[in-house]
């Protein structure tokens, strides 16, 4: 008998036999033995000690954050990043207990085996904070209404601002939007606005530190003063001038109901009163000057269809341009009524 005889036989060893029946054995040709041996399965414990004291930045709470881990090195990388519980608001602080610590844990790893290590069987858990700085917080307000406001040539200047004085926010960069705004430019499009404003808006702060986002919100009462962007009288202007451009520049100045907000509407139009340098333009400081004055002799043009007589004529009565005005013809007495076109020009329709 041969020794893989013996063993089988002698020994009892266990054996797996590949390609073999039991005859082959105990003819002594070779055989391929593999021997099994199954440990049990260990639990690798995982090692928490919790901090006394911690500062939190972000909204929520994480296992890094109030304790440190020992054992398996993939193990307690994973359970740093845990969610734990939510954060206190900015400035206040909670404690957490080890049963709220080891829930959180047992919830993500049920095989493993958690271990408290250290007498430390809670944290206290401060959240970090920075106060509210107006210049901010109303520099930001302004940039996002005159933006709105840019295609209207207006812009607003934040007068006041008021909010809670208790507000902190969690520290980072701070990214303003206010909710409320929107509605603004259309009440300055609509002429509903006049001067001032004050209205409560919605501020949302999105808070950026360390690749981690929050965000909080508060109420504020902003109290606007508006300007608009308008010609002045660039020279003083007497009675009688007629206006071209040169006669104007623009500046900011508060917003007026009655005040004439483009050059198209004083080009060409007569001074009824002084205006001084600096002055903004209102409707009854000008007056479309007359092209033809009563008395004067004028032009007169008499369209018949297709054919047009030219011919002189005296005026009933001063006329502006596009005004209906009567005429006395010379060569005939009669009186007929035309328009005034331009320059000393009537225009009669037969």
């Amino acid at each position: 008998m041969n020794f893989a005889k013996l063993a089988v036989i002698l020994l009892g060893m266990p054996v797996i036999c590949y390609g073999q029946n039991i005859a082959d054995l105990y003819e002594a040709k070779p055989v391929s033995v593999v021997y099994e041996n199954t440990a049990p399965q260990v639990r690798v414990p995982i090692n928490i000690q919790l901090k006394a004291v911690t500062e939190v930045n972000s909204d929520y709470i994480y296992l890094g954050d109030v304790a440190g881990c020992r054992g398996y090195q993939q193990l307690c990388q994973d359970a740093a990043s845990i969610l734990i519980t939510s954060s206190p608001k900015p400035g206040f602080h909670q404690t957490i207990d080890w049963a709220t610590i080891r829930s959180a844990l047992e919830s993500e790893f049920p095989d493993q085996l958690i271990m408290l290590q250290g007498g430390q069987d809670h944290v206290k858990v401060q959240a970090a904070f920075q106060d509210l700085k107006n210049e901010d917080l109303q520099g930001s307000l302004e940039a996002q209404i005159n933006q709105k406001l840019e295609s209207l040539n207006v812009r607003a200047t934040v007068q006041s601002l008021r909010y809670r004085n208790d507000i902190k926010l969690r520290p980072g960069f701070i990214a303003w939007d206010f909710q409320g705004i929107e509605e603004i430019p259309k009440a300055v499009q609509s002429g509903e606005l006049y001067r001032q404003l004050s209205k409560q808006l919605l501020a949302l702060a999105t808070i950026s530190k360390d690749g981690q986002t929050s965000r909080q919100s508060i109420r504020v009462m902003p109290r606007f003063e508006f300007q608009q962007l308008v010609p002045v009288a660039s020279r003083p202007l007497v009675p009688g001038m007629v206006l071209k451009e040169t006669d104007f520049e623009f500046q900011w100045v508060p917003t007026g109901r009655h005040v004439i907000k483009d050059l198209e509407g004083l080009l060409g139009k007569r001074v009824r009163r002084a205006v001084s340098q600096g002055e903004t333009m209102r409707a009854q400081f000008v007056e479309i000057p007359y092209l033809v004055r009563r008395g004067q002799l004028v032009d007169v043009l008499m369209n018949q269809g297709t054919l047009a007589v030219r011919t002189k004529g005296k005026a009933l009565k001063s006329g502006r341009k596009g005004d209906l005005i009567n005429i006395r013809l010379a060569h005939s007495k009669k009186t007929v009524e035309g328009r005034v076109s331009q320059g000393r020009t009537v225009e009669v329709m037969q």
